[in-house]
């Protein structure tokens, strides 16, 4: 029988425990990476899921603070609905409007008070009377009446805005809009 000497036992259990190491390394260290990195990716996704929550309440939160100091004020958000129901003061405004930014302005209401759609949701009553809008001048001044219906003492909502522009530099410019009143 041939034995093997102490070197040769003392190589071969070196080589054995390297290819132990390869094969841990190679294989099962990386399948357990795989699943560490997909566990740790859910958790991240679970925290982010868990900051977005938190910042909705809080916003909810802050929103019921909201309304409860602006029901102490003397204009209440209902009063931010005209009861006009001819809107001639919210035309009078965009005509206004448009005469300070130098465009030419053109008014189609293209509803009326009668036919106004009540919006489903709302609870004070409240409902659309739909509009549209034609601006002739400068790009910049169509911008600035644009931004400036963001700011009327009015609630309106641009839903269309088409703009094309001539060689010699007058934008057309035509927004499809509404007017929300409480009748």
């Amino acid at each position: 029988m041939n034995t093997m000497s102490y070197k040769t036992k003392i190589y071969m259990a070196i080589v054995l425990v390297v290819l132990l190491c390869l094969i841990f390394f190679f294989f099962i260290y990386g399948r357990m990476n795989a699943s560490n990195q997909a566990l740790a990716e859910s958790v991240a996704a679970k925290r982010q899921d868990h900051e977005d929550v938190l910042a909705e309440q809080k916003s909810y939160e802050q929103g019921k603070q909201d309304l409860a100091a602006l029901a102490k004020k003397k204009l209440q958000p209902a009063d931010l609905f005209s009861q006009d129901t001819k809107v001639v003061k919210e035309i009078k405004t965009l005509e206004a409007i448009s005469h300070n930014l130098g465009l030419k302005f053109t008014l189609q209401v293209t509803g009326t008070s009668k036919n106004a759609i009540v919006l489903p949701k709302s609870t004070a009553k409240i409902a659309t009377i739909p509009y549209n809008m034609v601006l002739e001048g400068p790009f910049d001044k169509t911008l600035n009446f644009v931004e400036a219906t963001q700011h009327l003492p009015f609630i309106t909502q641009i839903d269309k805005i088409s703009m094309s522009g001539s060689a010699t530099g007058t934008v057309f410019t035509t927004l499809s809009a509404e007017f929300y009143i409480k009748p």
